[in-house]
């Protein structure tokens, strides 16, 4: 009984911390990135054609990209990769109160893992275009927006 109230409680802090008992609106929330906003993901897979998502660039098997994040809002990181590369993403900010982790990985055929934290080793499965979903860890604090560095490695 004790877990369940648990359980409805931290629900209801979840989807009452940005303001709205929406839960796909962190999904949905704009990204500022070329002035495009995150497609609504409730009727199809999210897309992949890259339409406001962040779309690093790799050198040598490394990228790095400063990325700024409005509160309550996701900001999709699309990669392609090869089956059988491990991805390493790390996540910083020079704001010790920064609430941001890798909330999910989307794979090629649709299947999803996650959540992370601020830093994911992952084992790719097959080839093609992943999205890494990153946006605030709502039971470990309140709603952030900021600037903040995405770094990805495969080998």
């Amino acid at each position: 009984m004790k877990s369940k109230t648990a359980i409805i409680i931290a629900a209801v802090l979840v989807f009452s911390s940005c303001r709205t008992r929406d839960p796909f609106a962190m999904e949905r929330a704009a990204v500022t990135v070329a002035g495009r906003s995150v497609p609504d993901t409730r009727t199809r897979p999210p897309s992949v054609t890259g339409e406001g998502d962040i779309l690093p660039v790799f050198v040598a098997g490394r990228s790095r990209t400063t990325v700024h994040k409005d509160s309550c809002s996701t900001v999709f990181v699309t990669f392609e990769a090869e089956r059988g590369k491990t991805l390493r993403a790390y996540l910083s900010s020079k704001d010790p109160e920064a609430n941001i982790r890798i909330a999910q990985i989307v794979m090629p055929d649709g299947t999803m893992d996650g959540p992370f934290g601020w830093n994911m080793t992952y084992d790719l499965p097959e080839t093609g275009t992943y999205r890494l979903a990153i946006h605030e860890n709502m039971m470990a604090g309140k709603p952030w927006g900021g600037d903040f560095k995405v770094e990805l490695a495969l080998k």
